[in-house]
């Protein structure tokens, strides 16, 4: 392979890794929009369970409705995890590709791949 051709593969390699970089960066912006959005509809909303709680009657209802408030809360909390995890694994992905990349811009220039 002459020289053209390895600056032509090294230059394909670079533009697609530019538009994969740009795809990852556009679907991050459109999710962390979509975050934002979903975040401050529900600061705008009042906490059904603080609700529950000032509409109970009686000290033994209050505990009941602050116990099930726990309950909920640790079972949201369990989802964030979840999904901070996948988050977590998403980006690892993502590192992974752009080292795969490097990889095969380095095969490319050393004339191994």
């Amino acid at each position: 392979m002459g020289s053209k051709g390895i600056i032509g593969k090294i230059a394909g390699d670079m533009a697609q890794s530019a538009r994969t970089v740009h795809e990852i960066n556009r679907e991050n912006i459109t999710a962390v929009k979509a975050d934002s959005k979903a975040l401050f509809e529900e600061a705008a909303t009042p906490d059904p369970g603080l609700e529950k709680v000032k509409q109970a009657r009686g000290f033994g209802n209050k505990v009941k409705a602050i116990a099930e408030n726990i309950k909920e809360g640790a079972a949201e909390a369990a989802e964030i995890e979840k999904e901070r995890r996948a988050e977590i694994q998403s980006h690892e992905s993502y590192r992974a590709l752009l080292e795969e990349q490097r990889t095969r811009r380095q095969a490319t220039i050393t004339g191994s791949h």
